[in-house]
C-alpha cells in the first residue's frame, strides 16, 4: 500500500455512516416544505444521492474490513464429501505452485493440512459460474492467508515467487465444480438463519444490508445468553415442521399515528389493520401506560406506527416486570437504534423487550431512511 494513501478504518466508516443518518433526517424533516416541482425533484435527487453514498459505504466495508472472509456469512450449504472434494482440489493447487511444495530435500518435511474451516470460506464466497461474478481479489485475500497459516506452521513461501493469479483462476474452476455439484444435489435448504451477536461499537452498522447478506435471514441479539434463553424455550416442532418460536396471527394489537401527526403512515395503514378483526387498534391518539403494557403482555404479535420505539409511552421498568411480551415490530424511526452508555453496554428499548420471554423485535437501527 502506498505511504500517501488513505485507510478506510472504523472511524471514517463510523463518521461516513453518522453523516448520511443526519442527512436522512433533515432531508426527511424538510420535506413537507418542499412545495413546488423543483422543490420535489431536487428533494427526490437527495434521497438518491444519500441511497448511493450508503450503498458505496456498504460495498467498502464489505470489500475493505471484511475482504475474503465475508464468505463467513453465507448460507451455503457445506457437504461433507463435496468439502472432501474441493480440498483436494485446493491441495493440488497448492502442491503445484507453492514453492514449499516442490520437491526437494530442503521440502521433504510434513506438509501442513488446512483445517476444513478455512476452505469453507472459499466456498461461502458463492456460486463462481454467475455471470456477474468476479471473487478475485476476495480469493487472493484468502490466499494470502493461507499462505500466512502455512508460514506460521513452518511452510516459508515468499510472496514474491507465487503466482497468485494462476491459483485464482484455478481455484475459481474447483468453487464452480464445488457449487455445481451442489445445485445438483437434493437439500432441504429451510430454515438457515444468521444470527449477529455484535460488540458495542459495531451495532450503529446496517450489517444485514451487507452485499454478502443479501436475501438472508438475518437476527440480531444482544448476547449469547439471550441466544441459549430462546434455543432453550423453543416450541415443539408441528408435524412435519421445525422446532422454533410460534405465534397465533390471530391474537395482535397495533398502535397507529399515536402522536396524531402521521396522517400520511395512518390514511395508508389503518385500513388493512381494521380489516384484522380479531385485533386491538389504538389510532390517532397516545395510549395509556396500561393499554401498552396489556398489549404487549397478552398478545402474540404487536405492531407500532409512530415516532421512536413507543418508549414514551411505557416506563422501562414495567417492561422489565413481565414475564412475557409480544412479538414487537417497531415502525418508528430509529426504533430499533440502541442508546450509547459510554464504558458500559448500549441500552435502550429493543433491549428492555428482549429481557422478556420469547420476545423478538424488529425495528429500524439505523434512522429515519426509506
Amino acid at each position: 500500500m502506498d505511504a500517501d494513501e488513505e485507510v478506510f478504518g472504523f472511524e471514517q466508516g463510523k463518521c461516513e455512516l453518522l453523516d448520511i443518518i443526519d442527512s436522512a433526517k433533515a432531508n426527511s424533516h424538510s420535506g413537507p416544505s418542499r412545495t413546488g416541482r423543483d422543490a420535489k425533484l431536487a428533494w427526490w435527487a437527495e434521497r438518491e444521492e444519500l441511497d448511493s453514498r450508503l450503498k458505496g459505504l456498504l460495498e467498502n466495508i464489505e470489500k475493505v474490513w471484511l475482504g475474503g472472509f465475508a464468505g463467513i456469512f453465507s448460507q451455503y450449504s457445506r457437504k461433507s464429501d463435496l468439502l472432501a472434494r474441493f480440498q483436494k482440489s485446493f491441495e493440488n493447487v497448492l502442491d503445484k505452485h507453492l514453492p514449499s511444495r516442490r520437491k526437494s530435500k530442503r521440502n521433504s518435511g510434513p506438509r501442513v493440512t488446512l483445517d476444513s474451516r478455512i476452505l469453507e470460506l472459499f466456498v461461502g464466497l458463492g456460486d463462481a459460474s454467475a455471470d456477474d461474478c468476479d471473487f478475485s481479489e476476495q480469493l487472493t485475500d484468502l490466499l494470502y492467508f493461507v499462505v500466512d497459516v502455512l508460514q506460521f506452521h513452518g511452510e516459508l513461501n515468499a510472496y514474491a515467487e507465487i503466482d497468485f493469479d494462476s491459483i485464482v483462476i484455478e481455484i475459481n474452476d474447483a468453487l464452480r465444480c464445488y457449487h455445481e455439484a451442489a445445485h445438483s444435489s437434493i437439500q432441504n435448504e429451510e430454515g438457515k438463519h444468521t444470527i449477529l451477536i455484535l460488540d458495542k461499537a459495531l451495532h450503529i452498522f446496517p450489517w444485514e444490508s451487507l452485499p454478502c447478506m443479501d436475501g438472508l435471514a438475518v437476527s440480531r441479539l444482544p448476547s449469547l445468553g439471550c441466544l441459549r434463553d430462546r434455543i432453550s424455550k423453543q416450541d415443539k416442532a408441528p408435524s412435519g415442521g421445525l422446532e422454533g418460536h410460534y405465534i397465533d396471527r390471530n391474537n395482535g394489537a397495533y398502535i397507529l399515528n399515536p402522536e396524531g401527526d402521521l396522517k400520511s403512515t395512518q390514511t395508508t395503514f389503518q385500513a388493512p389493520l381494521e380489516a384484522l378483526h380479531s385485533w386491538n387498534g389504538i389510532v390517532n391518539r397516545a395510549p395509556s401506560e396500561e393499554e401498552m403494557k396489556y398489549e404487549l403482555q397478552n398478545k402474540d404479535l404487536f405492531l407500532y406506527f409512530g415516532h421512536g420505539s413507543g418508549g414514551q409511552f411505557i416506563r422501562s421498568k414495567e417492561i422489565r416486570k413481565m414475564e412475557k411480551c409480544a412479538v414487537a415490530i417497531l415502525m418508528g424511526c430509529s426504533s430499533g437504534a440502541l442508546l450509547d452508555h459510554g464504558e458500559f453496554e448500549l441500552g435502550g428499548q429493543p433491549v428492555q423487550l428482549y429481557a422478556c420471554r420469547k420476545c423478538s423485535v424488529g425495528g429500524d437501527a439505523v434512522g429515519c431512511y426509506g
